[in-house]
């Protein structure tokens, strides 16, 4: 394919060949996996485990409600779980370091 007519070295263009079916197996494997996430999420969590924050106007109520004063850290945790989210990360007074 890529050899000289007149009998010259084949190996520089084989191994052009090579790196080209291999650059083409790359982009091929990586627009697979990015076209079939679909939703740009990463592809380690499943969507069904995990519903998209920004879709959820449950979520987005319950987070205004919070931000509002209107419920509390528990009924706010309590509400997050029973809709399918994981409890945030509220930083403990006591455990927090600071000046001693």
């Amino acid at each position: 394919m890529f050899v000289e007519i007149q009998g010259g070295n084949p190996f520089p263009s084989l191994v052009v060949l090579i790196l080209l079916v291999g650059l083409l197996l790359f982009a091929l494997v990586t627009a697979f996996r990015v076209w079939g996430r679909g939703d740009g999420r990463s592809s380690e969590v499943p969507s069904s485990e995990m519903p998209s924050i920004h879709a959820d106007p449950a979520l987005a109520e319950l987070r205004a409600r919070f931000a509002r004063g209107e419920i509390g850290d528990d009924e706010y945790e309590r509400k997050a779980g029973l809709l399918g989210y994981p409890p945030p990360a509220i930083a403990d007074q006591r455990s927090t370091p600071g000046p001693a």
